[in-house]
């Protein structure tokens, strides 16, 4: 929440006044409802997905009110089966509904910079070739349980970069090992909707989803975009359970992963 979208949409804009982007059809965006808008309705068709996992206050709602309202605006309503039931039930939406050309997935506690995805998506029509996978920095904030940040860590990619499968290959344990802090996590990675075709979250995982899910990915991935800057800030506070590395062991050994 709080996200200022103008950026995005002035970029659109910038895009659409040089030609570079002359049959935009629309633009979608998943967001739970607050932030920063655009004053005036773009001249192109924009999305909006809201998915309601089993709230138990007025969202429900408020959302359904919403959405008739304007047409923009996209509900799923869902049972409460936890976050990787959430994430699938996005997949399919942004596949079959919106074909959708990247998904990106945010924990709605963290934060998001308001030029990622101007920035991103620069980068990405910048190459030959569509990478499968896109990888940029995140900052890890540790909070104490008045909410002050006791440090902040920092972990990006080295250079900006796009891997070919082979180099994938030869440099995995470089670019996505455990050494690395960018495999476990899903929020600092776009992937290509094509790649997700076959791929869903483990729903019967209550820990380490994000970090199969990734190595899923990789392992089905021809290529991937390394950008060396952070734009997600991950929030940890004291009081939330930690997983450590014994965590992430049980995690591989149930579900036999070598």
């Amino acid at each position: 929440g709080g996200t200022d979208f103008r950026p995005v949409f002035s970029y659109v804009d910038w895009l659409k006044e040089k030609k570079e982007s002359q049959n935009l059809k629309g633009l979608i965006y998943f967001t739970d409802g607050f932030g920063a808008f655009p004053a005036q309705k773009p001249d192109y068709e924009t999305a909006f997905v809201f998915v309601d996992d089993g709230s138990t206050d007025d969202s429900a709602e408020m959302l359904d009110a919403w959405e008739q309202k304007d047409h923009r605006l996209h509900v799923i309503h869902t049972a409460n089966h936890g976050v990787s039931a959430a994430r699938n039930c996005g997949i399919d939406y942004a596949l079959i509904q919106l074909k959708s050309r990247y998904i990106h997935f945010v924990d709605v506690d963290d934060e998001l910079d308001n030029d990622c995805y101007a920035e991103v998506v620069q980068l990405i029509e910048n190459q030959e070739n569509e990478p499968d996978i896109v990888v940029f920095g995140f900052k890890t904030l540790y909070h104490d349980k008045a909410g002050g940040v006791l440090r902040s860590v920092l972990r990006a990619p080295k250079a900006c970069e796009f891997l070919t499968r082979t180099d994938m290959i030869d440099r995995y344990f470089e670019v996505y090992g455990r050494r690395s802090g960018i495999r476990n996590t899903v929020w600092c990675k776009l992937f290509r909707a094509a790649l997700l075709l076959d791929l869903r979250f483990n729903e019967t995982m209550k820990q380490a989803e994000d970090l199969f899910f990734s190595i899923d990915a990789y392992c089905a991935a021809n290529s991937l975009l390394l950008i060396p800057k952070s734009y997600y800030s991950y929030h940890r506070y004291v009081q939330a359970k930690a997983y450590y590395d014994s965590d992430i062991q049980m995690a591989f050994d149930r579900n036999r992963y070598i």
